[in-house]
């Protein structure tokens, strides 16, 4: 899932670059397509952009994530036994054809000429796809669907079953019916309003995994985070398709502070017609727990680093104010360079105190190294000059291989009062990342080199980093 590679660690990779080109493609199909909130017409409180209304009683109830022949599109909701009627004052220049899915493997089948007929009900639970016509042109698509929220999925209690199952390792899972698996149980619910709809919201640990047990559902996700665009002190909604459904693979998801609409879909085949159909089946409301182990300040940055898929499982599973070890942090940096989409080499190394294939790979690539005997030492925290050497390696192996840094500024701790304390062979690195944002001091004026380094820390400097990839 990235949503795929999972929104957060190991759902996917290149979690918030993939989410970056997810949310553009959406705004740019949202323009081409005409998927923007329609522009209400004035002489009807309930007309429908452009030449067409629905019953005076209707209202859109929200934007849902649904596919038109097996494609994701944003879909308008309409309440059960909806009615849409022709403008027919637009007739002069406006035509509006609905279509219907079919199985005749060309996708689609026009069931009303909307100005000839005059009106047309929608049957609850079918998809449509609504185009207008101006003067012969294309000038608009919509896709609509009526009577969902008889389905919902804003689910009550007993829908979800807590159970022992082992699909994503011992102990007690959640099931949300059907084919959808927690590796934790649900720690409670809430009730919020989102797209303007007062949902139950069910809520699960940061770190929860969540895999699909059968390849018969379909699951998708559709992300909603709040952030204040236009500085107005007021927290928006804003809502984007994940890049990937949910496979049988288990994975996080990501931000902490995001509502995830997940909508589980029955996958079906006719032999007949040798064609594929994915159905509707239930919609739930998810919110992961803040990682209680996160520091007041890290909270943003590590939700991000989630979000791009730069967390890993560590070994030893640490709390994020735990000092990395060394193992620890070969994992991190490993997983940083598959976000990237780096080749890494098979690990051609060996320690004989360590056979992790991250710790392997890391020393093929030149990143991490023994402390002799061939032993590597996994164990052994790390400090903050040791850290920021593995990373500016890192960073010069990326270059190696696709002539790219983002790490251009000329390295310097000059300015620094403890320099002396640096060790001579953590200089260029230090001084590098110091300069171009990555590492920052301790304070103004010192460095602490050989201060201990948290998992949180490191995954914050790898975040820098990737974001510095990225950078306009």
């Amino acid at each position: 899932m990235r949503f795929g590679a999972p929104l957060g660690s190991n759902v996917g990779n290149g979690g918030i670059y993939e989410m970056k080109k997810a949310l553009s493609l959406i705004l740019a199909l949202t323009l081409c397509l005409g998927l923007a909130v329609p522009a209400l017409a004035t002489e009807r409180p309930n007309a429908w952009f452009p030449a067409y209304w629905i019953d005076s009683d209707k209202e859109v109830t929200e934007q849902i994530m649904d596919t038109w022949n097996n494609s994701p599109v944003m879909m308008w909701s309409f309440p059960a036994d909806t009615t849409f009627s022709f403008d027919n004052s637009k007739a002069t220049y406006f035509t509006v054809f609905i279509y219907k899915e079919n199985s005749n493997g060309d996708g689609r089948e026009l069931v009303c000429d909307l100005g000839a007929s005059g009106d047309f009900a929608l049957i609850n639970g079918t998809r449509y796809c609504v185009e207008t016509l101006n003067d012969g042109e294309w000038y608009d698509t919509q896709y609509v669907v009526a009577g969902r929220d008889s389905n919902d999925g804003s689910a009550p209690a007993e829908s979800l079953e807590t159970e022992d199952v082992y699909l994503l390792g011992d102990g007690t899972s959640t099931r949300m019916a059907p084919g959808v698996y927690w590796d934790a149980p649900f720690t409670g619910t809430s009730t919020e309003t989102v797209f303007g709809k007062e949902v139950t919201v069910w809520h699960f640990p940061a770190n929860a995994k969540i895999a699909l047990d059968d390849w018969s559902y379909r699951v998708s996700m559709q992300v909603v985070s709040f952030s204040d665009e236009d500085g107005d002190g007021i927290k928006e909604e804003i809502s984007y398709l994940s890049g990937d459904d949910i496979g049988t693979t288990p994975s996080t998801l990501g931000y902490a502070d995001t509502v995830y609409i997940m909508e589980i879909y029955e996958n079906g085949y006719d032999p007949d017609s040798d064609t594929y159909s994915s159905a509707f089946l239930k919609r739930y409301y998810i919110r992961l727990d803040e990682d209680p182990t996160v520091s007041a300040w890290a909270k943003e940055e590590i939700s991000a680093a989630r979000s791009a898929g730069l967390i890993p499982d560590l070994t030893g599973a640490p709390g994020m104010q735990d000092t990395i070890t060394r193992e620890q942090f070969a994992e991190l940096i490993v997983n940083y360079l598959n976000v990237l989409r780096v080749y890494v080499p098979d690990g051609d190394t060996s320690f004989v105190d360590c056979d992790n294939p991250a710790v392997l790979m890391a020393a093929s690539a030149g990143i991490v190294n023994g402390v002799g005997n061939n032993k590597f030492d996994p164990n052994t925290t790390t400090n903050r000059e040791q850290i920021a050497t593995m990373i500016y390696r890192a960073i010069k192996y990326v270059e190696s291989l696709r002539d790219q840094n983002p790490a251009t500024k000329e390295g310097s701790i000059a300015k620094y009062t403890d320099k002396s304390a640096v060790s001579d062979w953590a200089v260029e690195g230090v001084g590098v990342l110091a300069a171009n944002g990555i590492m920052k001091g301790t304070s103004d004026t010192t460095l602490s080199p050989k201060n201990p380094c948290t998992v949180e820390q490191s995954i914050i400097l790898i975040y820098r980093l990737f974001e510095a990839y990225f950078a306009d």
